[in-house]
């Protein structure tokens, strides 16, 4: 083979890990591990809380996946930066049909330049940030700059959820069942900035927008109308997205 078609099949094989499905896994597990343990709370039957440890056990073999794919892609750019000079190493390679947000996060995302610190500030006074994996099912805790309340939105499944879940669908997001990003404090405070017409935010959270299909970052731009934006700060974390993208048919 020559050296442009090894590229292209290493370039080939990148694009077919499914790094975002991963992740997008894990969430979910890890959510749906957060539901059966309120679910069974106080049950005296082993099997119930047994389902739980399970629960967490397949969540750690998801990290453990998702960790082996972020090597295999690392070395495999190395080999495709030294054999070609292209893409730059650790630079993310991704289907060109993804969008943005769907695509896997690089190795600089860790880089993140600090935040401005008044950033600092409300990151300093939420609780600490939300661990990967999350055995203990923390809950992720945020603030909107700005607000006079001060109020701290939580992650959770509430009223709002299921009004988000019906504006989703409205916008043509057609799956067979409400995914559990709606939960999410960042579609909380989206649903917000819908209803009172303020079209820009700036969040602060424990955590990091949830990547993968049906995550924060895919599902936000739809939920938000066009000329709305949400920007997201967390613990070495920042992300804009704006509003107005059309779900796929």
């Amino acid at each position: 083979m020559s050296v442009e078609q090894v590229a292209g099949a290493i370039r080939a094989a990148l694009q077919r890990l499914p790094d975002g499905a991963v992740a997008q896994a894990e969430q979910d597990v890890d959510e749906a591990r957060q539901s059966v343990t309120a679910a069974v709370a106080g049950s005296t039957q082993a099997e119930a809380h047994q389902s739980v440890t399970l629960f967490a056990g397949a969540q750690q073999a998801l990290a453990g996946v998702a960790g082996v794919f972020a090597q295999v892609r690392a070395l495999m750019e190395g080999y495709l930066a030294r054999l070609s000079g292209t893409p730059a190493a650790g630079s993310p390679v991704a289907p060109a049909s993804w969008p943005a947000a769907l695509r896997p996060a690089g190795p600089d995302a860790a880089q993140t330049p600090p935040p401005p610190p008044h950033i600092q500030e409300i990151l300093d006074r939420l609780p600490p940030p939300v661990p990967k994996p999350n055995p203990q099912g923390r809950k992720t805790h945020g603030r909107v700059v700005g607000d006079p309340a001060d109020e701290v939105v939580i992650s959770g499944s509430d009223s709002d959820s299921a009004e988000i879940w019906r504006l989703l669908q409205e916008r043509g997001v057609t799956v067979k069942f409400k995914p559990m990003t709606i939960n999410h404090v960042e579609m909380k405070v989206a649903l917000r900035m819908i209803r009172e017409g303020t079209r820009k935010i700036t969040l602060v959270i424990n955590n990091r927008s949830c990547p993968g299909e049906l995550s924060c970052e895919a599902l936000l731009p739809v939920l938000l109308p066009e000329g709305y934006c949400i920007e997201v700060y967390g613990p070495g974390y920042h992300d804009e997205f704006p509003g107005g993208r059309r779900w796929p048919s």
